[in-house]
């Protein structure tokens, strides 16, 4: 039972909103007058009473000062009063985990399995035994994280509550391993180049399925130069002229420049055509996501390629489909397409910020 269930339960009648606000008013004049009072904002009082009681915990020893608190009108008595009630609230307040907990994650779409987390976070069923400073930069970094549109969970067996999360582990820098694998690239490269571990596996997925690929948003080439590394002959656009040239120039350096014919324009726009000079293809999609200022709140399938009409359809007419997604986008809005798909996390390296560590989701459909 948590403190607000036993003091709602209890007698004798006071105003429970009178009395914190009541409370927290004379404990911030105790502070000015060199006191350190417990509760000094609305805060520690809903840290509170989220708590659960103690055993033998009366809470009507506590409704009786407040009570007395919200009747007094001389502010000696009050701060009397008030030093009381801190007294009594103090050590539940204070009391924090110090043993070893069992951190558990899961949550998060349907499609994310416990092994996927386990890959992720290096857990073993989706949990580890951690120190409680550690359980709790855990629960500070990922519950709530925005996984394929629904939120991560994580909870621990501590029956205390896990101790503050300490400044170190609050302020975590979000520095990745350079995912700069191409000779030639470009600011947006650096952010949007998938890492050359996952850019094989993106090939060997589309592999089985056709040895002709289309890459309709290639950017500087990585993607379209993994596939035909690996065999595929790929037909590949990028609208900008710029970056176009930066993909040929990469693959040339990486030995496939005879493997990828690029075109020029709106990749969406050339799908059909490549489709009537390569019936039997597999398509692959990186859309752009709009940059550093992506909207990571509204991510789904009209924001990401609703003004690409022509991917429907070319969807329907490719062997399978594999589409680089955001972190957040809502999986869920895929279900209108229709046909089978198979989602996955696209994971940076070891050394990156378990927070940080998804870099994409990806989506592998078939009609």
């Amino acid at each position: 039972m948590s403190v607000r269930e036993a003091l709602s339960g209890s007698p004798p009648h006071v105003s429970l909103k009178t009395a914190w606000k009541r409370l927290i008013q004379v404990s911030r004049r105790l502070k000015r007058a060199g006191h350190n009072p417990s509760i000094r904002g609305r805060s520690d009082v809903d840290r509170l009473l989220g708590r659960d009681v103690p055993e033998d915990w009366d809470p009507s020893t506590l409704k009786q000062l407040l009570q007395s608190l919200v009747g007094s009108e001389d502010e000696a008595e009050q701060e009397q009063l008030t030093l009381a009630i801190d007294q009594q609230l103090s050590p539940m307040l204070q009391a924090t985990q110090v043993a070893d907990v069992e951190v558990r994650v899961h949550g998060g779409p349907d499609w994310l399995s416990t092994s996927q987390i386990d890959a992720w976070l290096g857990t073993e069923h989706g949990s580890l035994q951690c120190v409680a400073s550690d359980a709790a930069a855990w629960r500070h970094h990922l519950h709530g994280l925005n996984i394929g549109g629904r939120a991560l969970i994580v909870d621990t067996d501590s029956e205390l509550p896990l101790p503050s999360v300490r400044r170190s582990d609050r302020a975590r820098q979000r520095v990745r391993e350079s995912t700069v694998w191409l000779p030639h690239w470009d600011d947006v490269g650096r952010i949007s180049l998938t890492p050359r571990v996952l850019a094989d596996s993106h090939a060997s997925k589309l592999l089985v399925h056709a040895e002709v690929i289309f890459d309709p948003f290639c950017g500087l080439g990585g993607d379209a130069i993994a596939a035909a590394q690996a065999g595929a002959t790929v037909f590949a656009a990028e609208v900008d002229a710029d970056r176009r040239a930066k993909a040929l120039q990469n693959a040339r350096a990486l030995g496939v420049g005879d493997r990828i014919a690029f075109t020029a324009g709106s990749g969406p726009d050339h799908l059909k055509d490549w489709a009537h000079e390569a019936p039997t293809h597999a398509l692959y999609l990186d859309p752009p996501w709009g940059g550093r200022d992506w909207n990571r709140d509204e991510m789904n399938w009209e924001t990401l390629c609703g003004g690409y009409p022509q991917i429907t359809s070319a969807m329907e007419r490719a062997q399978a489909t594999l589409i680089k997604l955001p972190r957040t986008f809502d999986t869920k809005t895929l279900a209108a397409i229709g046909g089978s798909w198979v989602f996955a996390l696209g994971l940076g390296a070891h050394t990156d910020h378990p927070a940080d560590r998804v870099r994409f989701l990806t989506g592998l459909h078939q009609p």
